[in-house]
């Protein structure tokens, strides 16, 4: 009896470890994209927003940098958080810079920024990919999930009603 007790007691520390493992890998930060709106009629335009939590631990000062490819963003899209600004690098790759005091993101805490594009989503837009985290001391954010919600082409042609757009 104690030659199985003392042959279960290691695999029983290994399985443990390995729980303690998977519940640190969901520590981290958590972003999503998310399409609020989209308008295809007059005044055409679509309403997105990435939303940010802080779940590592740490807080998450102002000057932040959250880099990301997109095709066929609008290089005009308005911010709606004063205290985030959109700049466009170069190509399809733009970053979102977290400027003011209330930029900072608490630990725990969540961080919603909205933007509002003069056009629709269509097809041939994309939803962001690739984003890179970086903290205001320059150090990346390894460990990220990334989540897209997006309208589907079906509800896309369903609001899109009889408009000749290309959906």
């Amino acid at each position: 009896m104690s030659r199985f007790v003392v042959s279960f007691l290691p695999m029983f520390c290994l399985l443990i470890a390995a729980c303690e493992a998977q519940t640190n890998k969901n520590r981290g930060l958590s972003l999503k994209w998310e399409l609020l709106e989209n308008q295809f009629e007059a005044p055409a335009h679509h309403k997105a927003r990435f939303l940010i939590e802080n779940q590592t631990g740490l807080p998450i000062e102002p000057g932040w940098k959250l880099y990301f490819n997109s095709i066929f963003f609008d290089l005009n899209a308005q911010i709606e958080n004063p205290d985030v600004e959109l700049k466009h690098l170069a190509g399809d790759f733009f970053v979102l810079t977290g400027k003011g005091k209330d930029a900072g993101i608490a630990r725990g805490e969540s961080l919603s920024i909205t933007y509002r594009s003069r056009n629709p989503h269509l097809k041939n837009h994309h939803a962001p990919e690739a984003p890179i985290f970086s903290l205001a001391n320059g150090t990346l954010v390894s460990n990220m999930q990334f989540e897209i919600s997006e309208m589907s082409v079906w509800d896309m042609r369903k609001q899109a009603g009889d408009s000749k757009l290309p959906i």
